[in-house]
């Protein structure tokens, strides 16, 4: 089965003010760990949403079209927290999305053949990547599952063949896909 690492359409540059996720830095969002977060606001200088709303702090905001893809699949390990988008005068113009906590995390990465730039830590135990040139995955240790995080790098969320081809089906908007095998951060 193939896989795919999703990515932000950045081409869609709407978000306007990000501030609303300050409260949230150094938050282990999508390590595997359950959180408790309040109702976070972004204002947008535009009415025209994408179903991903892209952003710098890594944080996965994704619209109900989306949502029920992976609720149309079983997924059943992912956390929802409520997000308000508002227009620039602080009025809610949708409260359809829901920012993601992804509990699903598999090191699945071949470090043996996946081409991988480290930092400079002294210990082996404290480096951790800082860019892929070229990734192989251990299939194995994948064993078919639908939607995960890879462990170690940078987060990357993948996505399988057929859940990633129902996404474009439905004609969801603002996010890109990249063939696992050989991708490139």
């Amino acid at each position: 089965m193939k896989y795919y690492i999703i990515q932000h359409d950045w081409e869609l540059n709407l978000l306007e003010n990000e501030d609303s996720f300050d409260p949230y830095v150094g938050e282990p969002i999508n390590f595997g760990e359950e959180l408790n977060f309040p109702k976070i606001k972004l204002k947008f200088n535009s009415e025209n949403i994408p179903d991903s709303i892209p952003n710098i702090n890594g944080y996965i905001i994704f619209n109900q079209r989306i949502i029920s893809v992976f609720k149309e699949a079983g997924l059943d390990y992912i956390q929802y927290f409520d997000v308000d988008v508002e227009d620039d005068n602080g009025n809610v113009i949708s409260n359809e999305y829901k920012c993601l906590n992804i509990l699903k995390v598999i090191d699945a990465i071949d470090f043996e053949n996946s081409k991988l730039s480290w930092s400079d830590e002294e210990t082996e135990k404290n480096r951790f990547i800082m860019g892929i040139t070229d990734l192989r995955l251990k299939y194995p240790s994948i064993n078919n599952e639908l939607f995960f995080i890879l462990k170690g790098g940078s987060n990357p969320l993948v996505l399988r063949e057929d859940l990633a081809q129902a996404i474009v089906n439905k004609g969801c908007t603002g996010l890109e896909f990249y063939n696992a095998e050989g991708y490139s951060s």
